[in-house]
C-alpha cells in the first residue's frame, strides 16, 4: 500500500477543453420564432441549449423603435422570457430587439455577437438599412458607443421632446448600421445620451446632425459621415464674490469670453479698473472705491446677460494685511528652451516695474545681461524676458525687494529664480507648408502631437500656399491639421444645432517623428 501511494501522481482534475461556444436557441423546446409578422403576443420565449445568465439588461438590451415602458425580461431555467406588459405596440411596424452582451453562458461568459430578435406588427418585415460612421469633428477620430437616431418627424425640435423612431449604436470603429428600416424620409442625428432618455436635453450631451434629410434606400443613406461635437455652452456665471478689497474674480461656464464686457451700474468718480481674462475667469481689479457693495452688469456682445451685487471687503483691512507680489510657481531650477522667451506669472497684475533694479546674471561669473523686458499685453500679470539665451548656461533672475508694484501699489520681497538652458541639439526645427489653399478662404494651420495637442499654429488668408518655420521644437511625433476658419477669428469653432456645423478640418493622417537635432518638413495639400 505504501509503495502504491508513493508512486501516485497528484494532479488537478481536468474538465476537458474550454467552452468557447456561445449559447444558442434550443429549437427542440417551445420558442417564439424570429422574424414573425402580424405579431400580437404579449410574451416572447427564447429557450437556450445551456444554462445562461442575464448581465446588465438595462444597458445591453436595446429595442428599436423604443417603447414607452421598459419590458420585463426574466430568466426561467434556460429560457429568456420577455413580457411587454401593458405596452401598446405601433401598427405596421418592424421592431428589433438588440441583446448586446446581455445573454451569456453560465461558466465562460460567452455570448452571441449581433444577436437580435425581429418581429413586425404588420404583414411584412421592413428590410432597408442606414449605414455610416460618426467621427469627432475636431480630431476626426471614430466615436464609439453613441446613439445614432432616425426621426420620421422632420422638425428641428423633435430631438428635444420625442424618442426616435429607429436607433442604433456605433462600434469601436465609429461605424453604425440601422437595419430593418421602412421606406421613408428621416431626420438623422447622433447623440451622447447621458441620461438614457433618447433625447437631446442636457448641456453636456454631444450631438452630430446632417444638414439634409435622408431617404432610405438611396445611396446617401448607406454612406453617411456625422461629425460629433459639443455645443458652445451658453455664457453663464456664478455669483461672484470679492476675496479681498480691490479684486473680484468672475467665473463663467465657458472660456470663450472675447465679447464679454463688465461694467458698474452706477457711475463711480475717479475709480480705477483693470479687467483681463484668464481661462474661464474674468479678473476684475478696482481701486479708489469706498462702497459697501458694487453693482455689476455683464454684457455678451452688447446683449445684457446678468447683473450682480457684490459685497466689498474694506480697504483698510486689506492694506493692513500687507499683501506681497509673488511668483505663481516657484522652482529651484527651471530648464528652458534656448529659443523661447522666459515668462513669469505673478499673483497680481503689474502696475509698475523698476527695471534698473532687476538683476539677470549669466553663468558662474554672474555676468549681468540686459534682456528686453515687457508686460504681456493680454495678461498684465505676466512679465516677459526676450534674450538670445546661451546653450548649457545657467542664469539667475533676481527681483530685489520693492522692484515690482501691483495694481494697489503693493510690492515684492526679494525673489530669486534659476534657469538652466538646454542645448539646441536636443530639439528639432519644423517647417510647415500648406498647399492648394483657396485664396478666398481663411485657415488656421496647426502642428499637433500624436495626442492631438496643439504645439504651434499660424493663420493664413488670401494665399494659395502658406509656409512657416518653428525652431527648437521638442523631439516627438507630429502631424498637421488645417482648420477652415469660416468666421476668420483665428480658431476652430464648434457647431450649434440646428443652425451651423462645426468648422471643417483637414488632418494629415500619418504622424512623422521629429528627432533631436533634425529639421523636419511637413506638408499638407488640401
Amino acid at each position: 500500500m505504501l509503495w502504491f501511494y508513493s508512486c501516485a501522481n497528484i494532479a488537478q482534475i481536468s474538465g476537458g477543453e474550454k467552452d468557447t461556444m456561445p449559447p444558442k436557441i434550443d429549437s427542440t423546446e417551445q420558442f417564439t420564432p424570429n422574424f414573425q409578422t402580424n405579431f400580437q403576443a404579449q410574451f416572447i420565449y427564447l429557450p437556450f441549449d445551456e444554462w445562461i445568465v442575464l448581465k446588465d439588461v438595462l444597458n445591453q438590451v436595446v429595442i428599436s423603435p423604443p417603447l414607452e415602458n421598459p419590458v420585463d425580461m426574466k430568466l426561467k431555467k434556460k429560457t429568456v422570457v420577455i413580457d411587454f406588459g401593458e405596452e401598446e405596440l405601433r401598427e405596421n411596424t418592424t421592431y428589433t430587439i438588440n441583446f448586446g452582451e446581455a445573454i451569456q453562458d453560465l461558466n465562460e461568459g460567452n455570448f452571441q455577437k449581433n444577436f437580435r430578435y425581429i418581429f413586425s406588427t404588420g404583414e411584412v418585415i421592413d428590410s432597408l438599412e442606414v449605414r455610416g460612421n460618426v467621427i469627432d469633428a475636431l480630431t476626426e477620430e471614430p466615436i464609439e458607443d453613441v446613439l445614432v437616431v432616425l426621426y420620421d418627424d422632420l422638425s428641428d425640435s423633435v430631438v428635444h421632446k420625442e424618442r426616435p423612431y429607429y436607433f442604433s449604436k456605433t462600434d469601436k470603429s465609429g461605424r453604425f448600421t440601422i437595419p430593418f428600416v421602412k421606406q421613408d424620409t428621416f431626420k438623422i442625428l447622433a447623440l451622447k445620451d447621458e441620461n438614457a432618455n433618447y433625447k437631446y436635453d442636457l448641456p453636456n450631451e454631444q450631438i452630430a446632425f446632417s444638414n439634409t434629410v435622408i431617404i432610405t434606400g438611396d445611396s446617401i443613406s448607406n454612406n453617411l459621415t456625422l461629425r460629433f461635437f459639443t455645443e458652445k455652452p451658453p455664457i453663464r456665471t456664478f455669483a461672484p464674490r470679492s476675496p479681498h478689497y480691490g479684486y473680484i474674480p468672475i467665473i463663467f461656464t465657458t472660456d470663450d469670453l472675447e465679447k464679454v464686457k463688465i461694467e458698474s451700474v452706477e457711475p463711480i468718480e475717479n475709480w480705477k479698473t483693470l479687467i483681463y481674462t484668464e481661462n474661464d475667469t474674468i479678473k476684475f481689479w478696482y481701486n479708489n472705491v469706498d462702497l459697501d457693495s458694487l453693482n455689476l452688469v455683464i454684457y455678451d456682445d452688447k446683449s445684457l446677460r446678468d447683473t450682480f451685487t457684490v459685497k466689498l471687503a474694506t480697504k483698510v483691512k486689506y492694506q493692513q494685511s500687507k499683501p506681497k507680489m509673488s511668483v505663481k510657481t516657484q522652482q529651484n531650477a527651471i530648464t528652458h528652451n534656448p529659443d523661447q522667451p522666459i515668462e513669469i506669472s505673478f499673483n497680481h497684475p503689474i502696475e509698475k516695474i523698476d527695471t534698473s533694479r532687476i538683476l539677470f546674471l549669466e553663468d558662474t561669473l554672474n555676468t549681468l545681461i540686459q534682456p528686453e523686458i515687457s508686460i504681456d499685453s493680454l495678461r498684465p500679470n505676466v512679465l516677459i524676458f526676450n534674450y538670445k539665451w546661451k546653450e548649457t548656461k545657467r542664469y539667475q533672475l533676481i527681483f530685489p525687494d520693492s522692484t515690482i508694484f501691483d495694481f494697489h501699489q503693493f510690492t515684492n520681497d526679494t525673489i530669486r529664480i534659476n534657469y538652466n538652458i538646454r542645448v539646441r541639439k536636443d530639439f528639432g526645427n519644423v517647417t510647415i507648408t500648406a498647399d492648394s489653399l483657396n485664396p478666398e478662404l481663411a485657415y488656421v494651420i496647426q502642428l499637433l502631437t500624436s495626442e492631438n495637442k496643439v504645439v504651434k499654429e499660424f493663420s493664413a488668408a488670401g494665399k494659395k500656399t502658406a509656409k512657416q518655420t518653428f525652431l527648437s521644437i521638442e523631439a516627438k511625433d507630429y502631424k498637421l491639421r488645417v482648420v477652415i476658419d469660416e468666421n476668420r477669428n483665428q480658431k476652430w469653432d464648434t457647431g450649434d444645432y440646428p443652425n451651423s456645423q462645426p468648422e471643417k478640418v483637414i488632418i494629415g493622417k500619418e504622424t512623422t517623428t521629429l528627432r533631436p537635432n533634425w529639421a523636419l518638413d511637413l506638408k499638407i495639400v488640401l
